[in-house]
């Protein structure tokens, strides 16, 4: 059986209005809200309240909340509910009518309930600037997260910057100018209106500008992706090819809100993206992964951004399995019992910490 020992790391979330949240499994949801505001902080009295009168309004209420927290699978949540609620102790059971489908639907409304937790507001905006990490002001500063970190940075603007995971970003902002070079990583910004300065962000020789808007960027190697989420930004290239260069150069653009922009050097391509696709996307937020019939290499690619731990697969054939459902950034060992229980994954530990993927051929 494999090993692993690694801490948590505090999860930061910020208040996000980027959301609508979606009419539908409304008794999940509700529960799965519960559940993300118990997680954030024990509730208040008149809270409490509010939530034994929805337990109350029938067994199948209590029901719905109790196996969404056994899903939830935090013992904190666990303990606390049966505290809350005079429950018998519910942390050391599990229903076992939930089958890894109902696990997977389960968590995923765990996920939207945080969404709307956050989006109806479990945060209020004074509660993120006291969290967010304020460093150096006076230009330029540089701003940077570890493999599996995230930070809130609050800019003397009124903007907000949301870095995700083995981040760089360098900011210089006075009273005629906001400029913000992203060297490498990804980040989301939450920009202060202001006329007379634009906000100029760099990612290579992709420029955006903005005025008052939200939107993410995320610098790769071989190309940017840029998602807007509120209002409009132009987007254009900062120098144009090479003399004698086949490549086009990048006009100047226009992206509204539910649109996503990949730029690479030959090539750039604008499509509408919808709500359920930016929610994923941008989860990163909140330290959950989504994934929607990925494949395995794609999975694992996209985990090893937020861990330092190496993750290998055997072959081809396990490669291409296809993965689906939602898992905490910050928890590797989430990661691979949820592969070995609902995907049929063998994976053996070949070094500390090193971890090699395989179809399980049993």
């Amino acid at each position: 059986m494999w090993k692993i020992s690694m801490r948590k790391n505090d999860q930061v979330a910020s208040h996000r209005k980027i959301l609508a949240f979606p009419n539908k499994e409304l008794l999940h949801e509700q529960a799965a809200a519960w559940i993300a505001r118990i997680d954030e902080a024990r509730p208040g009295a008149e809270e409490v309240q509010e939530l034994k009168q929805w337990v109350n309004q029938s067994e199948h209420h209590k029901k719905i909340l109790l196996d969404t927290a056994r899903v939830w699978d935090r013992m904190e949540v666990m303990i606390g509910l049966s505290e809350l609620l005079d429950l018998d102790d519910i942390s050391a059971k599990r229903n076992p009518f939930i089958t890894p489908a109902v696990s997977a639907i389960a968590a995923s409304l765990v996920c939207l309930g945080i969404l709307a937790y956050y989006y109806y507001g479990g945060n209020s905006q004074a509660d993120v600037q006291q969290t967010a990490s304020v460093k150096e002001k006076q230009p330029p500063s540089l701003y940077e997260t570890a493999v599996g970190g995230i930070d809130v940075v609050n800019l003397e603007d009124g903007s907000i910057m949301t870095l995700n995971t083995a981040t760089r970003i360098q900011v210089d902002i006075s009273e005629t100018r906001r400029e913000v070079v992203l060297l490498e990583g990804e980040a989301y910004f939450e920009v202060a209106r202001n006329e007379t300065a634009p906000f100029v962000v760099g990612a290579g020789k992709v420029v955006i500008q903005a005025l008052g808007t939200a939107f993410s960027v995320h610098k790769l190697t071989d190309q940017t992706e840029v998602i807007v989420t509120e209002g409009l930004i132009r987007v254009k290239q900062d120098e144009g090819p090479a003399p004698g260069s086949d490549e086009p150069q990048l006009e100047s653009i226009l992206l509204r809100a539910g649109q996503v922009m990949q730029v690479q050097p030959a090539k750039q391509e604008i499509k509408e993206i919808e709500t359920a696709e930016i929610a994923r996307k941008l989860l990163w937020q909140q330290k959950m992964l989504a994934f929607d019939g990925d494949t395995l290499q794609q999975v694992v690619d996209e985990f090893s951004r937020y861990t330092t731990f190496k993750i290998l697969i055997a072959d081809a054939e396990t490669a291409s399995i296809r993965v689906g459902g939602y898992f905490r950034s910050d928890n590797i060992a989430g990661l691979l019992t949820s592969l070995e229980e609902n995907f049929a994954i063998s994976i053996r530990q070949t070094t500390v910490d090193t971890f090699e993927l395989r179809k399980n051929r049993h």
